[in-house]
């Protein structure tokens, strides 16, 4: 869920791709530090970022 107080929490509809900068557990999560992406970007640069799981 993207958190409150983002400026895409708002948004209708919702972007169908987002990047996010960290997650913030509570009773739910909330993604923060989220934008929009374009998935097509996404695909096309994905092989070139670090990923990261935990």
């Amino acid at each position: 869920m993207v958190h409150p107080g983002s400026a895409l929490f708002k948004m209708t509809p919702l972007p169908r791709a987002v990047l996010y900068a960290e997650l913030f557990r509570t009773k739910a999560t909330y993604l923060v530090g989220v934008s929009a992406a374009n998935p097509a970007m996404l695909a096309l640069t994905a092989n070139n970022c670090r990923l990261m799981f935990q």
